[in-house]
């Protein structure tokens, strides 16, 4: 019999390893393709975007996006309760370290991310 532990460990090492960044998928010094992609796939949305907005492009939960704002990790234009972000912060926000780094479960984040991987075949 295999102890419980054991099991739990293995199916969290699985569901760990299996997330992937932004980051393993470009060379460094090219981070400025991800804004690109970016700006190319949400070129439709409004110039000044909600927290809301902002979670639905990133695929980054809102109260995520809600705590990064707060600590002026993404600039906004308003404090809370409601941030106003324009969407060049965003395209800031999105080449550095924090967000290329950033793994998540999300359904949503790993849709942007395989649309990134397509888009970036799809380029070269």
């Amino acid at each position: 019999m295999i102890p419980p532990r054991e099991v739990t460990s293995r199916r969290y090492a699985k569901k760990v390893g299996s997330r992937k960044s932004f980051a393993q998928l470009i060379i460094p010094g090219r981070e400025s393709e991800v804004a690109e992609y970016f700006s190319y796939i949400y070129a439709d949305y409004e110039e000044v975007l909600t927290t809301s907005d902002v979670a639905e492009m990133t695929g980054l939960n809102k109260s995520s996006i809600m705590k990064l704002a707060k600590a002026g990790l993404i600039k906004s234009l308003t404090n809370t309760p409601r941030y106003l972000i324009p969407k060049q912060y965003l395209m800031e926000f999105v080449v550095t370290r924090r967000f290329l780094e950033a793994k998540t479960n999300s359904e949503d984040f790993k849709k942007i991310l395989g649309g990134f991987e397509i888009w970036k075949t799809a380029r070269s």
